[in-house]
């Protein structure tokens, strides 16, 4: 999936997080985003950064590090960022572009009244949450989560990294 700035507007039904969305949900969050063009290299959260944004990838790739060490990458399709605006913690990741990438980026008030407005995205986002829980190893030893590395994506296949 390919789609530089503008184009990405009639691409959301293309994005597993907005499939389930009719096609007024859709425009909604497109009218609720922004989207936002970044070059390689450019950080896209910071770890330790207080979670403002949440992130959906609509092209391009980003590598996810934790103490300046990959651990992953998010790539079109995916999201991030939401955990820290509904827990309000700290960023447990720093997420930067390995390539030219379109974003489609909410602020805090604009992510809750996307969830509001559809409900199959908050059902998408527990559903990555809950495939990436299966098969984290603290979800197997009792351990806390909180401090595991995190990434969701939202065809629900796991990925080894977070922000």
């Amino acid at each position: 999936m390919s789609m530089m700035g503008n184009q990405a507007t009639t691409h959301l039904e293309e994005i597993d997080l907005f499939r389930r969305c009719t096609p007024a949900q859709r425009r909604r969050a497109r009218a609720l985003g922004t989207i936002v063009d970044v070059g390689p290299g450019t950080t896209l959260v910071r770890e330790g950064d207080q979670a403002a944004e949440f992130f959906v990838v609509l092209d391009g790739e980003a590598t996810v590090s934790v103490r300046s060490a990959p651990v992953g990458t998010v790539e079109a399709g995916q999201f991030f960022g939401e955990i820290g605006l509904l827990d309000r913690a700290a960023r447990r990741a720093s997420v930067t572009a390995h390539t030219p990438m379109a974003l489609l980026v909410f602020n805090r008030i604009e992510f809750l009244a996307l969830v509001e407005t559809a409900p199959s995205v908050s059902i998408q986002i527990v559903r990555s949450r809950a495939a990436k829980r299966r098969v984290e190893p603290s979800a197997l030893d009792g351990t806390d989560d909180a401090q595991a590395p995190i990434v969701t994506a939202a065809s629900a296949q796991p990925e080894p990294a977070v922000a």
